[in-house]
Protein backbone atom coordinates (compact mmCIF):
# COMPACT_ATOMS: atom_id res chain seq x y z
CA UNK A 1 0.00 0.00 0.00
CA UNK A 2 1.34 3.66 -1.33
CA UNK A 3 1.57 5.81 1.55
CA UNK A 4 0.08 9.17 1.05
CA UNK A 5 3.47 10.88 0.46
CA UNK A 6 4.46 8.81 -1.62
CA UNK A 7 0.58 9.43 -3.95
CA UNK A 8 1.40 12.95 -3.63
CA UNK A 9 4.68 12.48 -4.84
CA UNK A 10 3.84 10.33 -7.93
CA UNK A 11 1.11 12.62 -8.47
CA UNK A 12 3.02 15.99 -8.59
CA UNK A 13 5.52 14.56 -11.01
CA UNK A 14 2.62 13.03 -13.31
CA UNK A 15 0.80 16.20 -13.33
CA UNK A 16 3.59 18.75 -13.33
CA UNK A 17 5.77 16.75 -15.81
CA UNK A 18 3.62 17.27 -18.97
CA UNK A 19 3.27 20.87 -18.76
CA UNK A 20 6.99 21.30 -17.78
CA UNK A 21 7.60 18.85 -21.26
CA UNK A 22 5.55 20.98 -23.46
CA UNK A 23 7.06 23.87 -21.97
CA UNK A 24 10.12 23.29 -23.18
CA UNK A 25 9.36 23.26 -26.93
CA UNK A 26 9.29 26.93 -26.78
CA UNK A 27 12.58 27.48 -25.48
CA UNK A 28 13.17 31.43 -26.37
CA UNK A 29 10.16 32.56 -24.65
CA UNK A 30 10.62 34.60 -21.70
CA UNK A 31 10.69 33.84 -18.02
CA UNK A 32 7.38 35.38 -17.46
CA UNK A 33 5.88 33.76 -20.88
CA UNK A 34 7.41 29.84 -20.24
CA UNK A 35 5.74 30.25 -16.87
CA UNK A 36 2.77 31.24 -17.89
CA UNK A 37 2.63 28.54 -20.28
CA UNK A 38 3.22 25.60 -17.90
CA UNK A 39 0.73 27.70 -15.08
CA UNK A 40 -2.03 27.40 -18.03
CA UNK A 41 -2.02 23.83 -17.96
CA UNK A 42 -2.42 23.14 -14.24
CA UNK A 43 -4.97 25.80 -13.54
CA UNK A 44 -7.54 23.95 -11.65
CA UNK A 45 -10.95 26.04 -10.51
CA UNK A 46 -10.93 23.79 -7.55
CA UNK A 47 -8.57 25.98 -5.47
CA UNK A 48 -10.59 29.50 -5.88
CA UNK A 49 -11.22 29.43 -1.96
CA UNK A 50 -7.08 30.25 -1.76
CA UNK A 51 -6.68 32.72 -3.84
CA UNK A 52 -8.00 35.25 -0.91
CA UNK A 53 -4.67 34.12 1.18
CA UNK A 54 -2.28 35.17 -1.43
CA UNK A 55 -1.58 37.48 -3.29
CA UNK A 56 0.42 37.05 -7.01
CA UNK A 57 3.51 38.18 -6.23
CA UNK A 58 3.99 36.65 -2.50
CA UNK A 59 3.45 33.20 -4.20
CA UNK A 60 5.74 34.10 -6.92
CA UNK A 61 8.65 35.44 -4.24
CA UNK A 62 7.74 32.13 -2.56
CA UNK A 63 7.90 28.95 -5.13
CA UNK A 64 11.06 31.13 -6.57
CA UNK A 65 12.82 30.95 -2.97
CA UNK A 66 11.72 27.67 -2.35
CA UNK A 67 13.58 26.80 -6.23
CA UNK A 68 10.15 25.48 -6.91
CA UNK A 69 10.37 28.18 -9.92
CA UNK A 70 13.28 28.38 -11.36
CA UNK A 71 15.25 31.85 -13.53
CA UNK A 72 14.37 30.35 -16.66
CA UNK A 73 10.55 30.58 -15.23
CA UNK A 74 10.06 26.77 -15.28
CA UNK A 75 8.26 24.94 -12.24
CA UNK A 76 11.01 22.50 -10.89
CA UNK A 77 8.95 19.46 -10.95
CA UNK A 78 12.09 17.43 -8.88
CA UNK A 79 12.05 20.18 -6.31
CA UNK A 80 7.82 19.55 -5.76
CA UNK A 81 8.58 16.03 -5.49
CA UNK A 82 10.74 16.73 -2.66
CA UNK A 83 9.03 19.46 -0.54
CA UNK A 84 5.86 17.02 -1.15
CA UNK A 85 7.73 14.65 1.49
CA UNK A 86 8.20 17.39 3.87
CA UNK A 87 5.62 19.56 3.51
CA UNK A 88 2.66 19.48 5.69
CA UNK A 89 -0.54 18.05 3.83
CA UNK A 90 -4.30 19.54 3.49
CA UNK A 91 -7.15 17.51 2.34
CA UNK A 92 -9.00 19.22 -0.37
CA UNK A 93 -11.56 17.84 -2.37
CA UNK A 94 -10.88 14.43 -0.73
CA UNK A 95 -7.57 14.06 -1.66
CA UNK A 96 -4.31 15.09 0.26
CA UNK A 97 -2.33 18.28 -1.18
CA UNK A 98 1.19 19.69 0.00
CA UNK A 99 1.06 23.26 0.74
CA UNK A 100 3.92 23.95 -2.02
CA UNK A 101 1.29 22.24 -4.54
CA UNK A 102 -1.63 24.16 -3.13
CA UNK A 103 -0.13 27.51 -3.64
CA UNK A 104 1.07 26.38 -6.73
CA UNK A 105 -1.88 25.61 -8.42
CA UNK A 106 -3.47 29.00 -6.53
CA UNK A 107 -0.80 30.70 -8.46
CA UNK A 108 -1.95 29.45 -11.58
CA UNK A 109 -5.17 30.69 -11.23
CA UNK A 110 -4.18 34.31 -10.06
CA UNK A 111 -1.28 34.63 -13.14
Amino acid sequence: MMNRREFIKYSIITTLSCATAASLISCSASPEEALSKQLNRIKDERFTPYIQNYTKQSLLKKLKESDVINKEGKIVTGRIAELALTDSLTVHDDFYYSNTEIELYTLALIY
